[in-house]
C-alpha cells in the first residue's frame, strides 16, 4: 500500500465507509501493529474514545464460573482504565479534572467506586490511569450508566477531554484468590 492508499483508507475511515476495526485488521494484515495502526487514526483526529453507544447486552460481559461458589455473589471486578494524552496536554488534563471532571463524578456520586487517579512518572509517559472497584459486572454497568447520564460530567467534562485523548484502554479484572486487594 502506497501513501496515496493510505489516506484514502483513513479518508474512508474518518467519512465512516470503513470502520475503524476494518482499518485496524487492514494495517495487521500489512505487519503493522495495533497499537500503530490506531496512532495513524489518532494522527489523523480520529482520536478513539469511548461514546454512547445503543449496544445493550443480555448477558454480563464478565462472569465468575466456579462449580464451588454454589450461588454465592459474583467475586469482586476491578477496572484498569489508561489513557495515553497527545504530548503536553497533561497539565491541561489536571487542570480539567481539578476543575471540572472530579468535582462532577462526586457532585453525582460517581467518585465512590473510584480506588484513584494515577499519573504515569516512568515507563510509558502522558498516561493517565484509574483504577475502579465494583460488586459486580451488574454494579460496573449501572455505574457507566449513571456516569452517561451525569450532565456535569458527559456535557461539560467529556468534550473538552476527548481532543486530549490519544488512546484509551479499558480491562477488566478480577482479584487473584490470594493477598491483599485494594
Amino acid at each position: 500500500m502506497n501513501q496515496h492508499q493510505l489516506r484514502e483508507l483513513i479518508a474512508a475511515v474518518k467519512g465512516g465507509r470503513v470502520s475503524r476495526r476494518t482499518f485496524v485488521r487492514q494495517m495487521v494484515g500489512l505487519g503493522l501493529t495495533a497499537t500503530l495502526a490506531n496512532q495513524l487514526l489518532a494522527n489523523a483526529g480520529l482520536a478513539q474514545m469511548a461514546g454512547s453507544s445503543d449496544y445493550k447486552p443480555n448477558k454480563p460481559v464478565l462472569q465468575v464460573i466456579d462449580p464451588a461458589m454454589k450461588g454465592e455473589p459474583p467475586m469482586t471486578l476491578y477496572e484498569l482504565r489508561i489513557y495515553t494524552l497527545y504530548v503536553g496536554k497533561m497539565a491541561e488534563l489536571v487542570k480539567l479534572y481539578q476543575e471540572i471532571g472530579f468535582p462532577a463524578l462526586q457532585k453525582g456520586g460517581q467518585d465512590k467506586k473510584l480506588v484513584g487517579y494515577f499519573q504515569s512518572d516512568t515507563g510509558t509517559m502522558n498516561q493517565l490511569v484509574h483504577l475502579w472497584k465494583f460488586d459486580d459486572d451488574a454494579d460496573r454497568r449501572a455505574h457507566w450508566a449513571g456516569l452517561s447520564a451525569n450532565k456535569d460530567f458527559a456535557e461539560g467534562f467529556v468534550p473538552k477531554f476527548r481532543p486530549l485523548v490519544m488512546t484509551q484502554e479499558v480491562k477488566l479484572l478480577q482479584a487473584a484468590p490470594w493477598g491483599p486487594h485494594p
